[in-house]
Parts: structure tokens; sequence; C-alpha cells
């Protein structure tokens, strides 16, 4: 090997890389998937991310369908929102909620999310789910 690469994951790729290309692979060619496998480590952060700000806070799982909001911007997937009882209240912040309240930008967010079919693994997005 031309490079030394103490790090497991570094020699995985590097394995991966030289089993890929069928021969030992050059330091530009090592860099270069260094660089894509970082940046698929921070886009799959990133969308983990987004996935846990977007998430009810009450069944802690992304919402569906629509998606409420108190007053302060605290969201709950439609399911949560409809069984608050009377007097309809904030789960984390306690403040009066109106019976409707949609905050349609975390929809619009959560259908953009990829998602990816258990069955058959077609990648397409949230909201395309339902037509799949």
């Amino acid at each position: 090997m031309n490079q030394s690469l103490p790090a497991m994951g570094e020699r995985k790729l590097l394995e991966k890389l030289t089993k890929k290309l069928g021969r030992e692979p050059t330091a530009a060619e090592i860099e270069q998937a260094r660089m894509l496998l970082q940046a698929r480590k921070k886009a799959a952060a990133t969308m983990a991310e987004e996935e846990a700000a977007l998430e009810c806070p009450v069944c802690l799982m992304l919402p569906e369908g629509e998606v409420h909001q108190c007053n302060e911007g605290h969201c709950c997937c439609v399911d949560c929102w409809n069984r608050l009882a009377d007097p309809r209240r904030c789960p984390e912040c306690r403040q009066p909620v109106a019976k409707a309240n949609r905050n349609r930008a975390a929809e619009r967010a959560i259908a953009a999310l990829a998602w990816s079919c258990e069955h058959c693994g077609e990648a397409t997005t949230r909201g395309a789910k339902a037509a799949h």
C-alpha cells in the first residue's frame, strides 16, 4: 500500500477502493474517496438533524400529514394535536391553542425529505410516498 492509513474506517475505505478499481489506488483517488465519504457522512448527519427537528414532540414520530403549531411555533402531528384534551394547551409550553393552526412550511419540509421503500428499495421523497 502506498500510504499508511491507521484508522479502521480508512482501512475499509482503502480495501473497498482497491477492490472496486482492481488495483492499488493512487493518493489522489484515496483523497477523492475520503472527501466523498466525508460529504456523505455530513449529508446523512444533516438529514438526521432535520428529521429530529421536525418530529412530533409527543409521539416522537415524523408527521405523515398535517402539522399544527401553537402561537409560539411548537409543532405537533395532526393525530397528537387532535388528542389534546380541553382546555387545549400546547404540550411543550402549555399555552392555549386554537382548534387548527397548520404549519405548512413544516409540512413542505417533511414532504421534501428523502424516503426509500422498505419493500423494493425505491428512493423518493416522503411527499411522494403515498403515490408509491
